[in-house]
């Protein structure tokens, strides 16, 4: 081999080495890069959750039924009725002397209509002083909030109430819901909680709802109980109580 070969070998080993040099820190930055933002998402994703988490309040607990039924298939879930609550649960909820307030709730999905627009909402029924003793964290942009006396009268959401229809609607509006004319009492401040989902849903009182979903739910079914235990007891003690309670119950 000439010495003007050696030297171009040479210098070609040498370029190939530092491209492959190049290539190999690029590849580790890119790495560092990615697993630093992958755990910056990570941390930001647990702390909104747990923020969303914190706003139901450290002595509360929501009972929703679960039904476990492994048989798969699409109406499988409607065949068991153990796999509902029914306010017999409530009832025997009540007994737990940790509890210090404990209300039944009806969620459903239905219409509703505004002037000349109609969409899907969801509707929530409560009873409403213990419905706000056990959601603290709701507060009211305008108006009031429902009380046992009211008829045929809704509080709604933040975006129900600005952003779905073309007209905002007012403390004082009417609106028709699953055929039935509401009056707007109350409009909530927005949450922006994914949990509780109450910025798209209509509250109205419990029996008005049980009265409206009652084709569609069985008779004296409820969709969730909702309880605050009292201050000084143990949230994991009481917890379990109720998962045992639920146990027995529905065997």
């Amino acid at each position: 081999m000439i010495l003007a070969d050696m030297v171009k070998y040479a210098i070609n080993s040498l370029l190939h080495r530092s491209i492959r040099s190049y290539l190999t820190v690029l590849g580790i930055v890119v790495g560092i890069t990615s697993i630093v933002l992958l755990v910056g998402l990570v941390q930001g994703l647990r702390g909104s959750v747990n923020t969303q988490i914190a706003s139901f309040g450290a002595n509360n607990i929501i009972v929703v039924p679960i039904n476990v039924d492994a048989g798969g298939g699409s109406g499988s879930a409607y065949l068991p009725t153990n796999g509902k609550l029914f306010l017999k649960d409530f009832e025997r909820l009540k007994r737990i002397p940790e509890i210090e307030y404990i209300t039944p709730v009806i969620i459903g999905r239905t219409s509703m209509s505004y002037k000349d627009k109609e969409i899907g909402v969801s509707t929530i029924g409560v009873e409403p002083l213990t419905y706000t003793r056990t959601s603290s964290t709701l507060t009211l942009e305008n108006g009031r909030f429902l009380t046992d006396s009211d008829r045929h009268s809704a509080v709604i959401g933040s975006s129900i109430a600005n952003d779905s229809f073309k007209e905002k609607i007012q403390v004082g509006s009417e609106i028709n819901i699953s055929s039935t004319l509401y009056r707007v009492v109350g409009v909530l401040n927005k949450t922006g909680n994914s949990f509780s989902n109450v910025d798209s849903a209509v509250i109205i009182p419990f029996e008005e709802s049980k009265e409206m979903f009652s084709e569609v739910m069985a008779e004296n079914e409820v969709s969730s109980i909702r309880l605050t235990i009292k201050e000084g007891s143990d949230l994991a003690a009481v917890s379990e109580r109720v998962e045992n309670e639920m146990i027995a119950a529905h065997r």
